[in-house]
């Protein structure tokens, strides 16, 4: 996989971080583990949308499978001491358009 370059940081053990959807269920959910560089991406709500997340300027994945309490993660090559946003949105549907994206940053 390419390196996601997004920013320099201090040196120092990177961070993990979480971020929920800003609908008024957090229906949609991300969590970034710096110990293995993994995002997990969990759709929290029945409501007919899917949780999609990103980390950086990598592609949007998706938990499409609906409310199961099963989240799908995905390993990501990233580069140490750099600062990272992971972005988590509601989506309707495999094209249509994201909402109520939140996002946070993390390092690695």
């Amino acid at each position: 996989m390419a390196a996601l370059v997004m920013g320099a940081s201090p040196a120092f053990a990177g961070w993990s971080g979480s971020v929920t959807t800003t609908d008024s269920h957090d229906g949609g959910y991300a969590h970034y583990e710096a110990s293995n560089k993994t995002v997990a991406v969990c759709d929290h709500s029945s409501d007919g949308m899917r949780a999609v997340a990103r980390i950086g300027s990598a592609p949007w994945f998706a938990d499409a499978n609906g409310n199961n309490n099963v989240c799908v993660s995905k390993k990501f090559d990233l580069i140490k001491d750099m600062n990272y946003k992971l972005e988590v949105c509601l989506q309707d549907g495999a094209s249509g358009p994201r909402k109520y994206c939140n996002s946070t940053w993390v390092e690695f």
